[in-house]
């Protein structure tokens, strides 16, 4: 070892010495938080628990009634949605479908394609 970077153990013990508060005052700040964080992280932990026991057990079920109440409500609207996309889709069709049949070429591939 480099006798220049040695340190003797009389010159270990007295930096020790000297630091002895600082270096009590530093671990028992680390301590602090390593505490808070353990007990944050558990508090995190059993309130996701409880939340999730409490949406589960007493939020679901009411909107689950909830939305039988209003089954019927709920059907016709998807009902009618689904009618309005079926009358959009079959008018977007009836569009290109006339379109193709405006021009000469494209209505003679058109009839082609539907009696050869």
């Amino acid at each position: 070892m480099d006798s220049k970077f040695a340190m003797t153990e009389e010159q270990m013990k007295e930096i020790l010495e000297g630091a002895q508060e600082e270096i009590a005052a530093a671990l028992v700040e680390e301590a602090k938080l390593n505490v808070a964080r353990e007990l944050r992280f558990k508090l995190d932990r059993e309130l996701t628990v409880i939340v999730t026991e409490f949406i589960k057990d007493e939020i679901a079920p009411e909107i689950q009634a909830h939305l039988l109440a209003n089954k019927s409500v709920i059907l016709d609207a998807a009902l009618g949605t689904s009618n309005e996309v079926a009358e959009q889709i079959g008018t977007a069709i009836l569009k290109s479908v006339t379109e193709n049949l405006s021009s000469g070429y494209k209505r003679k591939r058109v009839m082609e394609a539907l009696f050869d």
